[in-house]
């Protein structure tokens, strides 16, 4: 049995759609960002603040590859995950990657209602955060397209993307070795 981790953009789903998934396959939940925040005591806003995004994206390299040593979890990576480092190889090394992928704007109607617990965003206006959304998907998305799966969301429903997902026949991919 292999391991499913879940990248795309913050705000795509992935937390809502892991919870999902791992209870669909009676795997275990990892959030990256909230195993961190359990780990170390202090939420990921704070650590942006006291120790800076660099700081935080070793720690990051640091939990995912302890996470990676795991068998039959579904995680769901920060945003960042996959883009810094050799995560992303290591994410496609351990498991099955999927990116759940949405357009810039729908990521700011989820997002704009959502800044304050998003340290990367916390103080963008909403054309702000568009223009990130964008700059910063485009930068990111050389390593997003690296996933095994990619799956445009667009308007669907959580239910809806669990049912796309299976309907891939995720359960066989994982089976396989």
């Amino acid at each position: 049995m292999s391991n499913i981790y879940l990248i795309g953009f913050m705000g795509s789903g992935k937390t809502t759609v892991g919870k999902q998934l791992a209870k669909k396959f009676d795997f275990t939940f990892v959030d990256i960002d909230n195993y961190i925040e359990l780990k170390y005591k202090t939420s990921i806003n704070d650590f942006f603040s006291k120790f800076g995004e660099n700081k935080f994206r070793e720690i990051e390299k640091e939990e995912l590859e302890n996470i990676s040593t795991k068998k039959n979890i579904v995680v769901a990576t920060g945003g960042g995950t996959p883009c810094f480092f050799n995560n992303i190889d290591i994410i496609n090394k351990t498991g099955t990657s999927i990116y759940i992928k949405l357009s810039p704007e729908m990521l700011l109607s989820r997002l704009k209602n959502a800044k304050e617990n998003r340290p990367l965003i916390n103080k963008k206006s909403d054309i702000e955060l568009l223009e990130f959304i964008k700059s910063t998907l485009q930068k990111r998305e050389k390593y997003y397209k690296k996933a095994k799966i990619i799956i445009e969301s667009k308007n669907l429903k959580i239910n809806e993307l669990i049912k796309k997902i299976d309907s891939l026949s995720l359960f066989t991919l994982l089976t396989q070795k």
